[in-house]
Formats: C-alpha cells, sequence, structure tokens
C-alpha cells in the first residue's frame, strides 16, 4: 500500500504509474498482469470535515486556485509554467471529467488529424453528443503514410464516422497531383467513412479561445488519452526572456501538433467545414488493409 499526501506533479513516478498506468521509466503502458495489481482511491478533506480544525480547513480553501486543487481538491499538478489549457485541465480534473470514458453506442466515432510532414501526426479519436465531446483515445508517429494510419485506426475501432481533416489536406501535391483530401475520400468510399476538411481559421488564438469555451464539455480517458493529455498540459505560450514576458503565440515544438488537433476537434464540432463535395463510401465494409495496399493508391 502507498499513501501520497498532497500530490505534486503529473511528472512524479506516482501519477505516471497508478493514474496514467505507464512505466515511469520508459513510459510504455503497462501490461494487464501488472494492472490486475494496482488500485487508487481518493480521499479529500470533504470526506473527512468533521475531524478538521475549521481554522486548518480554512488554510485549505484559501490562497491561489493551484493552492486549492492541490491541498483541497487533491489534485496532481502542471509543472509547466505559461500553460495554455492548464486551467482547463486541472478544471477538469476537479469535474471527474478525466477518468475512464467509453464509446456511446448512438453515435459514431469520429477522428480529427492534424497532419505532420517531417514532425508528428496526431489524431484525437472522439464522439460529438448533444452536449458532450467524449475523446476516446489519442495517437501520434511520424513518417508513416496514410495506408499506415489507417491500419491504426481500424485496430483500434470497427468503424468510423468521419474523417476530419485540416485545412492543408485540401491543396494538391506536386508530386502526385493530388491532395491528402482526395485520397483520404478513395479510403473512404472503400472503408464506408465519410472525409471532411475544416477551414482556415486566420488567427490561432481565435482557435484556442474556442477550444477553451469547449474544453468544459470535454470527458477524456485518462488511459488511452495519456499521451494526449501529455501534450496537452506541455502545450504552452513562448516565453521572452530579455523582456521578462510570455509571447502571444505557443510555442511550437512537438507539442503543438497534438494541441492543434485538439482546435480541430473544437472546430468540428462546431461545423466548420469547408464546402468541398463529401464522399461517402459504398455498403461494403469488408476490405482488408492488404486489400488497400493492393489498390496502389498514391499518397
Amino acid at each position: 500500500m502507498l499513501l501520497d499526501e498532497n500530490p505534486y506533479a503529473k511528472s512524479h513516478w506516482t501519477y505516471k504509474r497508478f493514474i496514467e498506468h505507464r512505466d515511469p521509466g520508459s513510459g510504455e503502458k503497462l501490461d494487464g498482469l501488472i494492472l490486475d495489481t494496482l488500485r487508487t482511491m481518493q480521499l479529500n478533506p470533504v470526506d473527512n470535515l468533521q475531524n478538521i480544525d475549521p481554522g486548518h480547513l480554512a488554510t485549505l480553501t484559501s490562497g491561489s486556485q493551484q493552492h486549492r486543487d492541490r491541498f483541497f481538491f487533491g489534485i496532481f499538478q502542471d509543472t509547466v509554467e505559461g500553460g495554455v489549457y492548464t486551467q482547463e485541465l486541472n478544471e477538469a480534473e476537479r469535474e471527474g471529467r478525466i477518468g475512464t470514458v467509453l464509446p456511446h453506442p448512438d453515435y459514431p466515432i469520429n477522428v480529427v488529424f492534424d497532419i505532420g510532414k517531417s514532425d508528428y501526426t496526431s489524431i484525437w479519436f472522439c464522439q460529438f453528443l448533444k452536449d458532450k465531446v467524449l475523446l476516446l483515445d489519442y495517437y501520434q508517429s511520424n513518417h508513416m503514410s496514410l495506408p499506415d494510419y489507417i491500419d491504426v485506426i481500424f485496430k483500434k475501432f470497427k468503424a468510423i464516422g468521419t474523417m476530419v481533416l485540416p485545412h492543408d489536406a485540401l491543396p494538391k501535391s506536386w508530386s502526385t497531383g493530388r491532395s491528402h483530401w482526395e485520397v483520404a475520400c478513395d479510403y473512404g468510399d472503400r472503408l464506408h467513412f465519410e472525409v471532411r476538411a475544416l477551414y482556415k481559421v486566420l488567427a490561432l488564438q481565435d482557435g484556442i479561445d474556442a477550444c477553451r469555451m469547449l474544453f468544459k464539455n470535454m470527458w477524456f480517458d485518462a488511459v488511452k488519452c495519456a499521451d494526449g493529455l501529455d501534450v496537452l498540459r506541455n502545450y504552452r505560450y513562448d516565453y521572452k526572456e530579455s523582456l521578462d514576458l510570455y509571447k502571444d503565440k505557443p510555442l511550437h515544438d512537438k507539442y503543438s501538433h497534438g494541441a492543434d488537433a485538439l482546435r480541430y476537434v473544437s472546430d468540428a464540432y462546431n461545423g466548420k467545414y469547408v464546402n468541398v463535395p463529401v464522399k461517402k463510401g459504398p455498403e461494403k465494409t469488408n476490405w482488408t488493409f492488404n486489400d488497400l495496399l493492393d489498390e496502389n493508391i498514391a499518397v
């Protein structure tokens, strides 16, 4: 048994092992045998008010929100200064919106991309309910082709409703004469999913603000979205040391792509699609990954 009072940072090994179910050293997900041995239970001051001195309780509930989150709500803290979504993530934890999230059987699963070139391509797996966005899973990698990502998608879920691509999927490639959107539509025809493209939001901060507004309706699976949550926790505004202030734009680094993909989740939920013809696939759904490779579709 391990007791951890006043949890410190999400970088702590206890958070990685017991909450994210990842090996603290390698970052790899723990296997089933180890998971069966792990249990957590959270007890906060509100669960033991009759035994807490009122004066001490007052100190726990006063001070900054960060102080209250740690000492009253028992929330592991983000260590990144200038985090773009730190407040929203802490609020989601306080409200229990980061935990176990199961797919809703009556709603299709959407896959929302941020397409990388030499850097990461990031994908959020989500469902859009009337008043909720369920973030079911997250995946990122680089130097992979579209068939590889589609293989990953259909290993995680048997079917998807819509593949959402960013605005930069529309221009045609000089090397193939085709766009990412057109290639994705070819796969949609074979695997029976819809492909939509988002229009470009001119101001990055406008997109961030829209995502913040939707955040209160977002529910994250803590285990399957662990890598995505780590990205969001580390997505931060660039700091200009000579002026001792943060810039207006977030730092562009390895955490940007997953954060951009979440911003596209917000855009998709709000219906910010480009008016391009939407291709829907046929009823046939028994295509295999090898079938797609045999079709020799150019990427």
